[in-house]
């Protein structure tokens, strides 16, 4: 049974404005600020782990959201660089 948890993987965590992420299924991400406004479009990731940087943006909390076909999941990651 597919979950949260197995379908995908964000790392490290705090990360230092680079992080991965890994699902294992085709999907899109959005990055979002704590304020839940986009700062990164849509990012096509395909069964693989992903580099995402986002050193460009202000410290802090930002919003991993992960949109497959039937669901969407989102994930907290936050940064110091």
């Amino acid at each position: 049974m597919l979950n949260e948890d197995n379908l995908v993987t964000n790392y490290p965590n705090p990360s230092n404005g680079r992080f991965s992420i890994r699902t294992i299924v085709d999907a899109h991400i959005i990055i979002t600020d704590d304020l839940e406004r986009e700062v990164k479009d849509a990012i096509p990731i395909n069964f693989k782990s992903h580099k995402v940087e986002i050193t460009d943006l202000n410290n802090g909390i930002c919003f991993v959201i992960v949109k497959v076909k039937w669901q969407t999941i989102t994930k907290k990651n936050s940064s110091a660089t």
